[in-house]
């Protein structure tokens, strides 16, 4: 209320001893003496007060205020302005010209919360390279989701100032009633050019939490910009988070023999045994348990010990002396990761000629640690090439076990693309970006804003923050789209690459998507086609003397409406490449391309602003169908070509999140141990095992058949009531033989519950995959064919909302899935019982407090 007060002149409610008054601060700090503009203030937090100090620019001891703080103190009286002399509440220093200190101090009590919930950041500290356009700072709420929650943000200057190294920002974070999880907080990055510039630092501050705790150990994140360092070879480290991504074809992974690394290892100590649990500590068999895991006996030493390597590492050495700038670990090379880290690992580089296992400790050179307590995803940057003979992750601190799985991949210097280099413009839609409803903000730091034209909203699809472009009612009706102003003399005819993630609601027609005009009117256009029921991706490039009068279509492949599919189109030497979901579909020599000076256009074909009679057509879009019908996200422009590698990084980016769209928990059974099931889907649904009747081996979770179980620490509130689902599980049955007794069933997965229909599990009965719902209801494999045991198979069913299979010849909306490939289903449920058919085939209506 009180920042609301300041910066956007609301009335505020002052909570005095007196009772409550109104304050005003048109009135109280508008008057005679006191109306200029409000600039400084402080916020603090003491004795359980929350308080903003609010001044003008009047007061002579403002000249030391350039750090933001505040020192004059007014009257204590909320409806009225002190006239007297000021006081210096830092350091006894008064004002030196009386009468004109017009401060006014609000006390804002903090009401006692009894709810669990809690926000804050997930890290103390966050690296960003100067050349990263934009840092996201991650924050968290867990605990309890029954009530919509909310927490304020501001940055504050550390080292950094706002304006010259990042751009100031304040906003709210908001979750609904039911949502949980992390949010990104977006702060754009500027490039300090001065000569001899050193790294920054800023913070980003939490405040004023709503429905929630804010913990001091939470409540602030300390953002260091990494300036970049040019030179053949640099110091080392500390590392940064760069992204996730990686070629197959351009690492130097010590799991690939064909690359010239040899795995090196810290082997095995007469007195403790081997410090680790398989002989070879990496063997590139994803998902195996071959990993690094170093015993609990084996020693220890701190980062920068001088002992000899009597302590556990693993590492790589290369086939020569050379410069590297990547390093990534716990994760294969598809991207998936592992998600089994604990203790702590120092990243070492040695130059020595001829590293091995016996290279002592002095010959090593610390990069950085890792503290690893949750899974880690991560490529990291080097701060700057840097030459090494060899590179180590050694065990410096353990609270039980360490795991790599299953690949150390390093990169040579300039292996990794760079999806920044040559940026022009980036549009992610993210809350920060659209907070003015006249336009989204440039994210790459070019300041080519895009203007908001017509009905075009913006909200969460998903797990993607995007812009809504709403169906045209009408050929008149004014279309909705966004423009780019900035970029319309931009050279598109020497070399330019276009990406978007798009994901259709509706079909038909030419719908464009991004481009700066259609046909000859434009240089390209990435639009859908009529072609394949409208759900076609075309592009037309208008090329020197090119096909129909100038124009060169490019038709791709069929993109289905309801999914997100990634477009890239790249242009450079006379060749135009267009990539889906990461697959080049063409790439053709169609001549230079026409350089055409209009503006950037995303969610509309060719140029709406375009009158009538400066073309051979009328202007465009000409008909309701050329507007886009759909949700676009992260949208961006290149200065460059794009390479299969560039696209393929790009990609990766964006594949592991549309996979994991509407996954409401994922427990990797093969990557947990203890009693503790880390749950990989990003909703938190964390698991526990029962211990008794619980071990770890075969690939997964080994259960006894009587008091082995496991189960969700919370619910999954999602799955409510006639909710679309999909349970799957990788199923090993390990006993001599099935029960022939009709009602043995063994529950394998699913949500707990006792109603009728207000639970389901995937099950086997007498060995038959079912999946059985509250009261004695079930859907089962139609033939009636086990599941092989002694073997891993896959089973998976879907369920669609509405009934549980389909009558009168109509498909069912519960499916099954053996291994891949479906298998009929049947409804089974007992008539003996008074159920009838239209009874057990009712849709279930499953509570919301159903845990895993």
């Amino acid at each position: 209320a009180a920042w609301e007060a300041f910066s956007e002149g609301k009335e505020t409610v002052f909570d005095g001893t007196s009772g409550t008054d109104t304050w005003n601060p048109s009135a109280v700090l508008g008057g005679t003496f006191h109306g200029r503009d409000q600039k400084y203030f402080m916020y603090r937090f003491e004795n359980g007060v929350r308080s903003f100090l609010l001044d003008d620019d009047q007061c002579s001891c403002f000249s030391t205020l350039e750090a933001g703080f505040t020192l004059c103190q007014g009257s204590s009286d909320p409806t009225k302005v002190a006239s007297s002399l000021g006081v210096d509440k830092l350091n006894g220093e008064g004002c030196t010209s009386p009468g004109f200190s017009t401060s006014v101090e609000l006390f804002v009590r903090e009401r006692p919360s009894t709810e669990s919930a809690a926000v804050g950041v997930q890290r103390a500290v966050v690296f960003v390279r100067e050349s990263e356009p934009v840092v996201r700072i991650p924050v968290e709420r867990t605990g309890p989701l029954s009530d919509a929650a909310a927490v304020s943000y501001m940055t504050m200057d550390g080292t950094g100032v706002a304006g010259t190294n990042y751009v100031a920002a304040r906003g709210r974070v908001a979750w609904a009633a039911g949502e949980g999880g992390s949010k990104s907080i977006i702060v754009p990055i500027m490039l300090d050019s001065g000569i001899g510039a050193s790294d920054k630092t800023f913070s980003l501050k939490l405040l004023a939490p709503e429905h929630a705790s804010l913990s001091t150990a939470a409540d602030e994140t300390s953002v260091t910009i990494r300036v970049e360092r040019t030179g053949v070879s640099g110091t080392p480290g500390p590392l940064s988070f760069k992204q996730e991504g990686g070629a197959t074809d351009v690492q130097l992974n010590i799991a690939a023999k064909s690359k010239g690394g040899i795995a090196f290892s810290s082997g095995a100590d007469t007195s403790v045994g081997s410090w680790f649990s398989e002989a070879n500590a990496i063997d590139g068999d994803y998902g195996q348990l071959q990993a690094f895991r170093p015993d609990a006996a084996a020693p220890l030493a701190g980062a920068g010990s001088t002992a000899s390597p009597n302590m556990p590492f693993i590492g790589v050495i290369f086939p020569a002396r050379i410069l590297i700038d990547h390093v990534a670990f716990g994760r294969d090379n598809t991207g998936v990761h592992a998600n089994h880290w604990r203790g702590q690992v120092a990243v070492e580089v040695t130059t020595v000629p001829a590293p091995d296992a016996s290279t002592l400790q002095s010959d090593w050179t610390l990069v950085d640690t890792v503290t690893m307590t949750t899974p880690l995803r991560r490529l990291y940057a080097f701060n700057s090439p840097t030459e090494a003979t060899a590179l180590r992750l050694r065990l410096i601190n353990s609270t039980s076990e360490v795991i790599i799985i299953d690949e150390l991949e390093v990169y040579q210097a300039g292996a990794v693309p760079s999806l920044t280099s040559g940026m022009l413009a980036q549009y992610t839609f993210e809350a920060a970006t659209v907070s003015d409803p006249s336009k989204v903000v440039d994210t790459s730091g070019n300041g080519n804003d895009a203007l908001v034209n017509g009905l075009v909203t913006f909200g969460m699809e998903g797990s993607f923050a995007a812009a809504r472009f709403p169906k045209r009612a009408s050929d008149t009706a004014v279309p909705a789209y966004l423009e780019v102003p900035a970029l319309k003399n931009f050279e598109w005819d020497q070399a330019f690459t276009a990406s978007v993630l798009v994901k259709r609601v509706g079909a038909g027609g030419f719908a464009g998507v991004l481009g700066n005009g259609r046909g000859v009117d434009g240089s390209f256009e990435i639009r859908m086609t009529p072609s394949n029921g409208g759900q076609e991706v075309g592009v037309s490039v208008n090329t020197v003397g090119g096909h129909n009068s100038g124009e060169f279509v490019l038709r791709g492949q069929a993109v289905p409406v309801g999914d997100w599919h990634h477009i890239v189109l790249t242009y450079g030497d006379n060749a135009t490449s267009l990539w889906i979901d990461g697959e080049e579909l063409i790439k053709s020599v169609s001549g230079t391309v026409v350089r055409v000076d209009q503006p950037l256009f995303i969610g509309v074909s060719g140029n709406p602003n375009k009158p009538a009679g400066s073309r051979p057509s009328d202007s465009l879009p000409a008909s309701a169908a050329e507007g886009l019908d759909g949700f676009v996200h992260d949208v961006r422009i290149y200065n460059k070509t794009f390479t299969g590698v560039d696209v393929a990084e790009l990609w990766r980016g964006f594949e592991r999140t549309i996979k994991r769209e509407g996954l409401a928990a994922w427990w990797r059974l093969a990557e947990s141990s203890g009693s503790v099931i880390v749950d990989d889907s990003g909703k938190s649904v964390t698991g526990a095992t029962s211990q008794s009747g619980t071990s770890w081996g075969e690939g997964g979770l080994m259960l006894d058949g009587t008091a082995g179980r496991a189960s969700s620490s919370s619910a999954l509130a999602t799955l409510h009531g006639d909710a679309a689902f999909s349970v799957c599980a990788w199923v090993y049955p390990s006993r001599d033989a099935y029960s022939t007794d009709l009602d043995n069933v063994e529950y394998v997965v699913g949500l707990d519950g006792s109603g009728t229909d207000t639970w389901f599990a995937l099950a086997l009965r007498r060995g038959v995959p079912t999946l059985e719902f509250g009261g004695k209801t079930r859907v089962e494999r139609q033939s009636g064919t086990k599941l092989p045991l002694s073997q891993w198979s896959h089973v998976c069913f879907s369920k669609s909302p509405g009934v549980k299979t389909g009558t009168g010849g109509a498909p069912s909306s519960t499916r099954l899935f053996v291994n891949g490939v479906e298998a009929p289903v049947r409804l089974s449920y007992s008539a003996l019982d008074g159920v009838s058919f239209a009874q057990a085939n009712a849709a279930p209506n499953l509570a919301a407090t159903n845990k895993l």
